[in-house]
């Protein structure tokens, strides 16, 4: 009986823990196929600007088989200008270059020209910054795997919702905790593996860290929606 009383002024004290309830396997589930969705497009293993440009440069690949990459045609010589000046958007460049040829697809002008210079030592890979590699990637998929747990998919009106552990507590602290909890969860089912409870909640606390990732995110939901370009691809 002692015991009983002793667990229940615990419990009164702590009254976040009362209403608190663990988060369900469905919810874990859900963001780890959203995590692998982010893996699958790229996001953990490309750098920032190779993502970007990708991107911003509306690049695709091609529908027909063998799948090679196609961009709009007004932006393949914006694509090569920066080429020049970026070593990832170089790297991106090549790619392309590397997925045409795989698909014995002819380079159109003026790639062709570029890989031609490329290949003669006219253009050369611009040196990269030095540093150690950091987690722009892999922070870049929490952050937006936390928002779809917090506000659901854009893209299906059912998910509309916010998703909590806390289901029982209000407030927009107690909804970001509880996404943190499902993430944290999931991670270590996905290529990302085990990530800190505390570094995930600290992505969220940090507008700097947001804001950095507003544009990648940005271009990469016009990349979803924007077909007009799809009939003048090369």
């Amino acid at each position: 009986m002692k015991a009983k009383t002793a667990r229940s002024r615990k419990s009164a004290k702590d009254p976040e823990k009362q209403g608190r309830s663990k988060p369900s396997t469905s919810d874990i589930c859900s963001a780890k196929r959203r995590i692998n969705h982010f893996i699958a497009e790229g996001f953990l293993d490309r750098s920032e600007d190779w993502l970007k440009a990708w991107y911003r440069y509306d690049l695709k690949y091609s529908e027909s088989s063998p799948s090679h990459v196609t961009i709009p045609r007004k932006n393949l010589a914006p694509l090569l200008d920066e080429a020049r000046r970026n070593r990832d958007v170089y790297d991106l460049v090549e790619h392309i270059v590397n997925s045409k040829r795989a698909a014995d697809i002819d380079l159109t002008e003026p790639l062709a020209s570029f890989q031609v210079d490329v290949e003669a030592g006219r253009i050369v890979r611009p040196k990269g910054s030095r540093g150690r590699p950091n987690n722009w990637g892999r922070d870049f998929i929490i952050l937006n795997v936390l928002d779809f747990m917090t506000l659901g998919d854009p893209d299906d009106r059912k998910t509309w919702r916010r998703l909590t552990a806390n289901r029982e507590l209000k407030g927009t602290k107690n909804i970001s905790e509880s996404a943190s909890e499902v993430v944290f969860l999931a991670l270590p089912h996905t290529k990302i593996g085990h990530v800190a409870r505390r570094v995930i909640e600290k992505l969220t606390e940090e507008d700097r860290k947001r804001k950095e990732h507003d544009e990648a995110r940005s271009l990469y939901l016009v990349g979803l929606l924007d077909d007009l370009d799809d009939l003048d691809r090369v």
